[in-house]
């Protein structure tokens, strides 16, 4: 953790390593978290951006002329460049950022300029100089979002914000790190899709790529959570690994009976549950251990994998099940307030898209 100021704002850093791994559970490569709370010290409004710049400079092929591209996740922008510039190989080296996950007062640009992949080092002169980003791909010849000649790629991302007096809000971003197939947030248990924004309420709005495909999600912690969704029915529920939350004895599947919740089944860790038939559209789960006392602000600490019996645009409202530890009362844990999750549900397909990229 770090701070510094920079005229009338402050900021603290908050930054981790994360090891990532693919769905068959082999290690990929590694995340750079970095979260920024930033406080606006005047006594007057502060409206300003900022720019998420990166020049890989991937020469593992001893070229630094690279390829790459652009995916949008959950309405999140994520630019990764590749060593290997075209052709259709499973894996590469790869470096990406993800364009930063904003708590209030946190905007993307609302005139464009939000995002650029273009060459060094004209991109960063035009950032030096405060120009607006072009909303492009360089080299970009057919339009699909990926760059079809190589050259000296850089990525830049643009955050707006726009905090009141002593007001705090929470920027986040991410950099991947590693050589495979480039990894999409939420296509795996060690990279879920974070929320939207830093805090409640948390939005997602994206389709899904096909039925029945898990994508790993991860909103603020409690002893358990109520899930509903409109748009779509769950098909299954895949709980974290005992690597990823150490609480040996799982959890409990409930539904709402019209009177009660009952036990569907026991989930142990990593466990996949499925409802069947046209699925369900509300869930509890219950039974996370409270001496875990996982931390609330953590968004990485409670991963969760759901799918759905089709691919229709979804919302997903989470209400977190609290209680108090050491406990007062051993009474049911009471649902707090509703969380909005709109889901991305866009991992798998993405990881296959980058296929042709690499």
């Amino acid at each position: 953790t770090s701070t510094f100021t920079a005229g009338s704002l402050s900021f603290t850093l908050t930054q981790r390593l994360i090891d990532s791994f693919d769905n068959d559970g082999n290690r990929v490569g590694t995340v750079l978290d970095q979260r920024y709370t930033i406080t606006n010290l005047a006594d007057a409004p502060n409206s300003f951006y900022l720019v998420r710049y990166l020049d890989g400079d991937l020469d593992f092929d001893q070229a630094i002329d690279d390829g790459g591209g652009r995916l949008t996740l959950g309405g999140n922008e994520i630019l990764f460049e590749t060593d290997a510039a075209t052709g259709s190989a499973a894996s590469t080296t790869f470096v990406g950022i993800t364009g930063g996950v904003l708590g209030p007062g946190g905007l993307p640009p609302s005139t464009g300029g939000r995002y650029e992949i273009s060459s060094f080092s004209g991109l960063r002169g035009r950032i030096q100089a405060g120009e607006i980003l072009g909303d492009s791909i360089e080299n970009d010849t057919d339009g699909d979002g990926f760059i079809d000649d190589a050259y000296d790629v850089t990525l830049a991302l643009r955050s707006d914000i726009q905090l009141a007096a002593g007001e705090t809000t929470t920027y986040v971003t991410q950099t991947l790190f590693g050589n495979a197939v480039p990894p999409a947030p939420g296509s795996s248990e060690s990279l879920p899709l974070l929320p939207g924004n830093g805090e409640p309420p948390f939005v997602f709005e994206v389709t899904p790529p096909a039925p029945q495909q898990t994508i790993w999600l991860d909103p603020i912690v409690a002893v358990g959570f109520d899930y509903a969704v409109s748009g779509s029915s769950f098909f299954s529920v895949t709980a974290p690994s005992l690597a990823t939350v150490n609480d040996p004895d799982g959890y409990e599947i409930q539904v709402f009976d019209g009177t009660s919740y009952v036990t569907l089944s026991l989930l142990l860790p990593g466990e996949t549950y499925v409802f069947g038939g046209t699925g369900v559209d509300a869930f509890r789960i219950v039974g996370i251990d409270p001496a875990l006392m996982l931390d609330p602000a953590d968004q990485l600490a409670f991963p969760i994998g759901v799918s759905f019996v089709n691919t229709n645009p979804a919302t997903v409202t989470l209400v977190p099940l609290t209680a108090n530890y050491p406990p007062q009362n051993p009474s049911v844990p009471e649902p707090t307030m509703p969380l909005l999750l709109g889901l991305g549900l866009s991992g798998l397909a993405l990881w296959r898209r980058r296929k042709r990229v690499n």
